[in-house]
């Protein structure tokens, strides 16, 4: 066996650790995303369980959802009930003012920026500077009240399945 061979081997075997480490930091950094998502979700649980004030428990949920993603911002929007003219609007990271004319879609919704947006959410977005966006309906009893949505500024993102299910 040569010296030239047994380099090359050692050379060819360096990528492939190098390889595995990154992926093993991958791995780490989305290990990492969804303890801090179940841990957002259990102190939410802990705040609703010990009767806090809801104000409390939205921001919560407004905070815990923007930790998706470095670089993210979160909305929770109410739509006016019967009877009731007032519509409620929560955000971490973005200026609520941003979410005018922003419709409730029945159906969650992804919008990046290499396409065009749904006529439903195409303003909102355009003022909030057209970031990768995911739009989650609430539902209460099978009744659409509000929605919740996650944006993501950062370039090259992209919203994965597993991603859109821990929203």
């Amino acid at each position: 066996v040569s010296l030239r061979h047994v380099t090359n081997k050692i050379r060819d075997n360096l990528g492939e650790l190098k390889q595995f480490q990154e992926r093993t930091s991958q791995l780490n950094l989305e290990i990492n995303r969804r303890v801090l998502m179940l841990s957002g979700l259990l102190y939410i649980s802990e705040l609703i369980s010990n009767g806090g004030e809801l104000d409390a428990i939205l921001d919560a949920i407004m905070e815990k959802v923007a930790v998706v993603q470095e670089s993210s911002f979160s909305f929770l929007c109410q739509q006016p009930l019967e009877g009731v003219s007032v519509l409620s609007r929560r955000a971490h990271r973005l200026d609520v003012n941003r979410l005018d004319g922003l419709s409730c879609p029945s159906a969650p919704l992804i919008v990046d920026p290499a396409h065009a947006a749904p006529e439903a959410v195409s303003d909102a977005w355009e003022q909030m500077g057209r970031p990768h966006l995911l739009v989650q309906p609430v539902l209460v009893r099978d009744r659409l009240i509000g929605m919740l949505g996650v944006g993501n500024r950062a370039s090259g993102f992209r919203w994965t399945t597993d991603l859109v299910d821990l929203v």
